[in-house]
């Protein structure tokens, strides 16, 4: 039986959204998501995602068991947009039953509030997640 939907991050002010929290509810979708095994709303949280939504759930369905730890980020302004970088540990049991660990870093970003900006480039996204597998520890 699938595990039911990660409960919905808070609910922000339009001005809190842009910030920090904005971000960090982001992560928070995405950690949420995947450690549940709903790998379509993980998949979402990506601005570009890096695979079909169909191979990004097999990519992740190796896993038995996912828990997603997130480090602190700063935001960051640069070229027009706002970034929010932090390191993150993907850890778990494999489908065959051994432990596994992914370390890397995880960013998001949105666009300034520049006049043509679309809805979704004003939405904070994941911009890039680079998590490498370091072995089990």
């Amino acid at each position: 039986m699938p595990a039911p939907p990660p409960p919905p991050p808070p609910v922000l002010t339009p001005e809190a959204e842009k910030g920090e929290k904005g971000a960090r509810n982001v992560l928070l979708t995405w950690a949420r998501a995947l450690e549940n095994h709903q790998f379509g709303t993980a998949w979402e949280q990506f601005g570009h995602p890096p695979s079909s939504r169909a191979a990004f759930a097999r990519w992740w369905q190796r896993y038995r068991t996912i828990m997603v730890t997130l480090g602190e980020g700063v935001v960051e302004g640069g070229a027009g947009s706002l970034y929010y970088e932090v390191p993150a540990t993907v850890s778990g049991e494999t489908v065959q039953g051994r432990p596994y660990r992914l370390q890397g870093n995880v960013v998001v970003r949105r666009v300034n509030d520049v006049d043509g900006a679309t809805p979704a480039q004003l939405r904070w996204h994941i911009d890039s997640a680079d998590l490498k597998d370091v072995g089990a520890r």
